[in-house]
């Protein structure tokens, strides 16, 4: 009996399997690539294994390359692949064998499965690199489907790094347009004040403004001097003593106008504010409204260069951490078919079921002896 159920569950299954293998099985063929995820501030170029094996421990190209691992292996990726490949003529074709070829007609997740058994991605943390190795049952296919794998990374790579440059840049440039729109408010503003008050500058007028009095303080003090003087000799009524004293009222009058003119007053005359109310129009007033403006302007135009500076390096930045795909081993042209591993398939198939067989030997004993 042990004879007969070692031949009918370990030696018949195993000569089965191996002659599967051996005259059965079709050769799979393994092409492999390596590349490695960077970003141009790295020095070196790009095929220098030794600069992508000591300068690959930015965290950018870290989570960047798990994500291209996990998107070799995902859902809408493989059906990019069916998109541009014929995966049922490629693995399901009746000229491979039952046992390792693709089902007809199968779904989507079962697709999935078997092109996981299909393709190996390794992502050594340390150094950066990845290699992705993929099986095909001609040389050609493997390489090819390899070569458009490659690609595809690539162009995932290019597509993270232009969205996280977009989005580095994106607060940079608000900032700066913000600073741009208060920049041509304030500009504005002055524009239409000095349009409102007709001057340029009202510290400019304010100092003709102290010049002018001073100039007339200075004539009516010259004119009521020779007042004086003449008043011992000339008859107070005379032609020339009235003209002087109309001369100093004349000079007085435009005097208090002014003084009034400069330091505002009950007679000043009205004038409108920049948005349009009413405002003393005093050469006090408008200094300091326009001062106030000139500090707006100060503070919008500082605003404007702190933010053109920020946006300037925040592209320096983004420029600095623009990825790209460092591919140094490209996609290999198989010569001899390393899969499947039939002797290791053999051996495995064998020692299963002879520790199967064994198992079952000593449980039939240990209960026969126990009854």
């Amino acid at each position: 009996m042990m004879v007969a159920t070692f031949i009918l569950f370990v030696a018949v299954p195993s000569a089965v399997v191996s002659v599967y293998m051996i005259f059965f099985a079709s050769d799979q063929y393994q092409s492999s690539a390596a590349f490695a995820v960077r970003n141009s501030s790295s020095t070196g170029g790009a095929t220098d294994l030794l600069g992508l094996v000591m300068q690959s421990g930015a965290d950018t190209t870290v989570s960047n390359s798990y994500i291209l691992n996990d998107y070799l292996q995902s859902q809408p990726f493989l059906e990019d692949v069916m998109n541009h490949f014929d995966l049922d003529r490629i693995y399901a074709s009746s000229d491979w064998d039952w046992w390792f070829r693709m089902g007809a007609d199968l779904p989507v997740e079962a697709k999935l499965k078997y092109w996981k058994s299909k393709i190996e991605t390794k992502y050594d943390q340390a150094s950066g690199i990845i290699v992705v190795d993929l099986l095909a049952f001609t040389p050609e296919d493997a390489r090819n489907i390899l070569a458009y794998i490659v690609q595809k990374s690539e162009d995932l790579i290019n597509n993270l790094s232009e969205s996280a440059r977009r989005q580095s840049l994106k607060s940079a440039q608000e900032s700066l347009a913000t600073a741009e729109v208060r920049l041509r408010t304030v500009r504005r503003q002055m524009l239409n004040y000095r349009e409102t008050a007709q001057e340029i500058s009202p510290e400019d007028n304010a100092k003709l403004a102290f010049q002018m009095i001073g100039e007339l303080e200075s004539q009516i003090t010259t004119k009521q001097t020779t007042l004086k003087t003449l008043d011992g000799y000339l008859d107070p009524k005379s032609p020339r003593m009235a003209m002087l004293k109309q001369e100093i009222k004349g000079l007085k009058r435009q005097l208090d106008t002014e003084r009034l003119r400069l330091g505002g007053g009950a007679n000043a005359p009205a004038a409108t504010a920049v948005d349009g109310s009413s405002a003393d129009n005093s050469i006090p007033y408008r200094i300091g409204s326009y001062s106030d403006l000139e500090l707006e302007k100060q503070f919008a135009e500082e605003y404007y260069t702190t933010a053109l500076a920020g946006l300037e390096k925040a592209k320096a930045e983004a420029a600095a951490k623009e990825l790209y795909l460092a591919t140094f081993i490209p996609p290999t042209l198989p010569q001899y078919a390393q899969y499947p591993k039939r002797f290791i398939y053999i051996i495995c198939t064998f020692l299963l079921l002879l520790g199967i067989w064994t198992f079952g030997a000593l449980t039939f004993y240990n209960i026969r002896d126990r009854t």
